[in-house]
């Protein structure tokens, strides 16, 4: 079963249960308690929901808790007694924070997690595209400056540039060079 939690519903039923293990603590007497069963709604709420309303609820059962057990007529020592009880509702307390708390943290390293992907993805997709003047075709850097090409692409790939002409552009520029250049060969510029 994959139920999402709604607090309209749920809420009011995990209440609705810590009162009913209350009665059940109270039926079964001061010598049998119950205590470890209040943990399993406050845990619940304080994995689903907000941090005020784990508090609130997590007092609420740290009440019943205080009351059953003054009610159930175990006065030998009222010290002991309110030690006791201040055990049980800092108890609650601490483990329904510590749960909301880890709740809340995984919820985000998943929010941080999803956004992360959402970046490498957008990152990935900024790589793929070089920005590139149309006019003067100098490329712009990461740090927003636009630099020759041929400077970009030697800082990119560590190589070593030269310029040359290709053969298309020999013939329509240089026709008479064109001529003379061997067919396949690039005619270069670079000093030997």
């Amino acid at each position: 079963m994959n139920r999402k939690y709604n607090r309209s519903t749920d809420a009011p039923l995990l209440f609705c249960l810590i009162v009913l293990t209350a009665y059940w603590d109270y039926r079964s007497g001061f010598r049998f308690s119950l205590f470890p069963l209040y943990l399993i709604p406050v845990a619940t709420i304080a994995w689903f929901d907000r941090r005020a309303v784990t508090m609130t609820l997590s007092l609420f059962a740290g009440a019943l808790v205080v009351i059953k057990d003054t009610l159930s007529g175990y006065s030998r020592d009222n010290t002991y007694l309110v030690w006791d009880e201040g055990i049980k509702v800092v108890l609650l307390l601490v483990i329904s924070y510590g749960v909301w708390k880890i709740s809340n943290l995984l919820r985000e390293k998943d929010q941080t997690n999803q956004e992360l992907r959402q970046a490498l993805s957008e990152i990935g997709e900024l790589r793929d595209m070089i920005p590139i003047c149309a006019w003067c075709h100098s490329v712009r850097n990461d740090k927003g400056f636009y630099e020759k090409i041929e400077v970009y692409l030697s800082q990119l790939t560590g190589a070593d540039l030269t310029h040359g002409i290709c053969p298309s552009c020999i013939e329509k520029y240089y026709g008479d060079l064109a001529k003379r250049a061997q067919p396949g060969e690039e005619v270069s510029n670079k000093r030997k």
